[in-house]
C-alpha cells in the first residue's frame, strides 16, 4: 500500500511530505513548520506538540485501506475534500476532472464531469453520492470508526520514502552540509 503522506524523523527534526493543501499548510505554519523547497518537505522540530499534530491529522501504526463516503469529509475548501489530514479529492477548475492522490480510489459511483463554480470549483459526486477507499494509518481509521477493507501485510509494501534505503546518519549529514539544520556542538 502506498501512503499519500510520508513522515520521516531525522535527528531532532520531522520531515513531512504530503500533497498540497492550503488548510493543512496554514496549520503547519501555525505550528512552527518550515517548508524546505529543496526536499519538498515540511520540517518541524521533534517535539510532543509535533507528535500530537501528526497523530491528529494522519494517525499512526499499520497502513490500512478504508471506505469513506462524502459524509466523512471534514474539510471542503479550495477545491479539495479532506478527511482529517488526508486529501481524498481535488478539482482545480470547474470543468476539469477530479484528481485523487496516491492511495485513493473510487469504489462505488463516480465524479460529475464538472462541479462548483468558475470561482469556487469543487469535487462533486454523480447521482446519489460516492464511496472511495483510501490508505490511512490504523489509529486514524479506528478513531473515526471507518470500515477497514484491507490491511497492509508488508509483503509487497513499497518503501515509505525514496530515502528509506539511505541511513539516517547520511541524511542527517547531508541536511547539516546544506545548512538545513545547525552543526552539533
Amino acid at each position: 500500500m502506498k501512503p499519500q503522506v510520508i513522515i520521516k524523523n531525522i535527528g531532532e527534526l520531522v520531515y513531512i511530505i504530503a500533497p498540497y493543501s492550503a488548510s493543512i499548510n496554514t496549520k503547519f505554519r501555525s505550528k512552527g513548520g518550515k517548508f524546505d523547497r529543496e526536499s519538498g518537505a515540511w520540517v518541524f522540530p521533534l517535539t510532543p506538540a509535533t507528535a500530537v499534530m501528526i497523530s491528529a491529522l494522519w494517525g499512526e501504526g499499520q497502513l490500512v485501506r478504508v471506505l469513506v463516503t462524502d459524509t466523512h469529509v471534514t474539510t471542503r475548501e479550495g477545491g479539495q475534500w479532506l478527511v482529517g489530514g488526508y486529501i481524498i479529492a481535488n478539482r482545480r477548475h470547474r470543468d476539469r476532472s477530479v484528481d485523487m492522490p496516491a492511495g485513493v480510489r473510487v469504489e462505488v459511483g463516480g465524479w460529475a464531469p464538472s462541479g462548483g463554480s468558475m470561482q469556487y470549483p469543487c469535487p462533486t459526486p454523480e447521482g446519489d453520492g460516492i464511496t472511495l477507499s483510501i490508505v490511512v494509518h490504523r489509529s486514524f481509521a479506528e478513531a473515526l470508526g471507518l470500515e477497514i477493507i484491507e490491511e497492509d501485510t508488508g509483503a509487497a509494501a513499497e518503501p515509505a520514502s525514496i530515502l528509506s534505503d539511505i541511513p539516517d546518519a547520511a541524511i542527517l549529514a547531508e541536511a547539516i552540509r546544506r545548512g538545513f539544520i545547525p552543526k552539533p556542538d
